[in-house]
């Protein structure tokens, strides 16, 4: 029978099978932060990854760091881009919720045909009649979901102040309001 033997680093590489950064390396990797390359630009030139130009210069005394005033903008622009389409989705939810409000109260139509009708060339009878309670419910649970997640997004983005506003359009929507503001419509 064979025996089996523990599997050993390959030359100069560690257990896990990346290789070890040499004191080479580390030093290049230092010397070309200190002279203001971005993490990532001395990744691409250096051939390692972006954690380990992160790790190598942290650990240097004193510690290199990145200046983040780039990243720090991107970052800002991508948070505003995202409160762009949460505006943009919340007005879609109050569009929502005016339309399920409409249709809860709305008649419905029937059209009934039987196949004598059919036969003797009569035409469709269509119907209006009232809504159901259950269908009704329906409407009023998924009204008040569109209006939750509605107020999520306006509160994610907004102060207590504005919440007024919402305060505003949800007494409408109830029926207590006597107008709505030309902006919500």
């Amino acid at each position: 029978m064979a025996e089996h033997s523990e599997a050993k680093p390959k030359g100069g590489q560690r257990g896990g099978g990346r290789p070890a950064i040499d004191s080479k390396t580390r030093a290049k990797v230092r010397k070309l932060a200190r002279d203001g390359l971005s993490q990532n630009a001395i990744a691409k030139k250096v051939g390692i990854a972006g954690s380990t130009v992160s790790r190598i210069c942290s650990t240097a005394r004193p510690p290199i760091l990145f200046d983040r005033a780039k990243m720090r903008v991107a970052i800002e622009a991508h948070t505003i881009d995202l409160k762009a389409r949460r505006i943009e989705l919340s007005q879609l939810l109050v569009q929502d919720a005016f339309d399920l409000r409409l249709k809860a109260w709305s008649k419905k139509q029937i059209v009934i045909m039987t196949p004598d009708m059919a036969e003797n060339g009569l035409e469709p009878v269509e119907l209006e009649v009232d809504r159901e309670g259950k269908e009704v419910q329906s409407f009023f649970t998924s009204l008040g979901i569109v209006l939750d997640k509605h107020l999520v997004l306006t509160r994610h983005d907004s102060d207590d102040r504005d919440l007024n506003a919402v305060d505003a359009w949800i007494a409408h929507v109830q029926g207590s309001a006597p107008e709505v503001p030309e902006e919500w419509k």
